[in-house]
């Protein structure tokens, strides 16, 4: 461990770490994210759209580091951010089809930059 975690690990009593276990549930209790956070992470990547002063990359990196709390695979998230993204870019980016994160992204980036929002709106 370093940091932080290794202050942390210093500062237990010795009785209280004998085994790997006992470190383990010991970490846990003091790092471990708990349920109800993640509950609410769960439901924020559904609820939460893109504001209208927010950037569409400052949007995605929030949802990211929500699908990571909630350890969410790769498809819900694309769903979750098309679902939050401003409507005039959702249409353009759900025309082009991603099939991953980093593709959405590129797609986001090509509507704004190149108003394609506009195109067969």
């Amino acid at each position: 461990m370093a940091g932080a975690a290794a202050d942390w690990l210093e500062s237990l009593e010795a009785h209280t770490i004998r085994t790997i276990q006992e470190v383990k549930i010991a970490f846990d209790g003091r790092y471990k994210t708990p349920d109800i956070v993640k509950f609410k992470s769960a439901r924020e990547i559904f609820s939460q759209k893109q504001g209208q002063n927010e950037t569409s990359d400052d949007y995605i990196t929030q949802m990211t580091k929500l699908r990571k709390l909630i350890q969410a695979d790769e498809k819900m998230m694309r769903y979750a951010i098309l679902n939050g993204l401003r409507s005039e870019i959702t249409t353009y980016v759900t025309q082009q089809n991603p099939t991953n994160i980093d593709q959405l992204l590129a797609a986001v980036r090509v509507a704004k930059s190149h108003n394609a929002f506009t195109i067969n709106a």
